[in-house]
């Protein structure tokens, strides 16, 4: 995390609002899902949590994942 892995020009995230994604609004804990940018010009810069996850890590849950693992 935080260092260059990939070029500058790739920059990769998990977006509800992108007009050709088609899952659904909510996560799969049934929260609305919102934007997640994961990678920003070849850096990564998020992890994706899950509410448990993320109470774990001392992290915020970042709504974005859709089947939860836990």
């Amino acid at each position: 995390m935080g260092k260059q892995l990939f070029g500058q020009n790739i920059s990769i995230s998990d977006d509800v609002y992108h007009p050709l994604q088609q899952g659904a609004p909510f996560d799969g804990e049934g929260m609305p899902r919102q934007r997640v940018l994961l990678v920003d010009r070849g850096i990564p810069i998020n992890l994706v949590y899950s509410r448990a996850a993320a109470k774990a890590a001392g992290k915020q849950p970042t709504r974005a994942r859709f089947c939860p693992a836990e």
